[in-house]
């Protein structure tokens, strides 16, 4: 049987401290965790690899859904600790109109890019000023389907770990190194070129098409904003530039529509 902690005041401190946590999300950041909701995340959460679950927050009403069951058994094998609420506290805690729960405390998984011996294992892509959430969780999920090993993002994007944008990436982040990008990016780009890594972009200003391109070759590709594309910085470390042809005059694609067409592309050339 699923041994929980009832909680039934809103002056209790434990809910006061997750309260807190998710109306300044800032405060998980600093404390190295992130905060998820749904059943599907409690799934991918519990078997994530080198993450510990360390709370699971849910609503009384949650036992009445119809997969109370499964989510149950999922709890039962997890060393969180595990809070029932009464629904009127849950409902304070959670940014959906209707959602029961779990809501999922984790810590965030870390990579170290300082290193100057690092070499990445795999595919690997950047985030250039990604700062819509549905955007980045969606360049995630889409990452992690194309088998990019590695997700690295600037300081200007929106947080990875945001419960916005885990709800987007669908349980994409798992299967994905994600790290932000040290001070020393022209250093470290610089070492992925001399290691034999192509940098790749895409830009309007190539006549060279992407299916003109070869994309076999180890690589890291490089999105940027809608609005701004990819830096100058960092489009000028791109050895491989390259444009997406489209049928009509359109500026440019959508940012996470634009990555899967490069990421499957690269994909389909692999493995034909």
């Amino acid at each position: 049987m699923l041994q929980t902690h009832l909680i039934s005041s809103k002056d209790n401190p434990k809910y006061k401290t997750i309260l807190k946590y998710m109306a300044q999300p800032r405060l998980l950041r600093k404390d190295g965790l992130a905060v998820a909701e749904g059943a599907h995340l409690l799934y991918e959460l519990l078997r994530w690899d080198g993450v510990a679950v360390s709370e699971i927050w849910f609503s009384q009403n949650l036992r009445k859904h119809r997969e109370w069951p499964a989510m149950e058994d999922a709890m039962l094998d997890c060393d969180a600790s595990i809070y029932e609420l009464e629904d009127h506290l849950y409902r304070r805690l959670s940014e959906l109109d209707t959602s029961p729960g779990p809501l999922i405390v984790f810590t965030q998984p870390s990579e170290d890019l300082t290193d100057e011996s690092y070499e990445p294992e795999g595919e690997v892509v950047i985030l250039d000023g990604i700062q819509d959430p549905g955007n980045l969780g969606t360049l995630i999920r889409t990452a992690a389907a194309a088998g990019v090993k590695h997700l690295w993002y600037t300081d200007d994007c929106a947080w990875p770990y945001s419960i916005k944008v885990l709800r987007a990436g669908m349980g994409g982040h798992r299967l994905v190194s994600i790290a932000p990008l040290p001070e020393n990016i022209d250093a470290l780009l610089s070492q992925l070129t001399a290691k034999g890594y192509d940098i790749r972009a895409t830009t309007l200003d190539e006549d060279k098409t992407l299916y003109q391109t070869d994309l076999k070759p180890k690589g890291v590709w490089i999105f940027g904003s809608e609005g701004q594309g990819v830096s100058s910085e960092l489009l000028a470390h791109a050895n491989v530039k390259c444009h997406i042809p489209q049928a009509t005059d359109l500026d440019s694609l959508n940012v996470a529509g634009a990555a899967a067409v490069c990421l499957f592309e690269q994909f389909r050339q692999r493995t034909i």
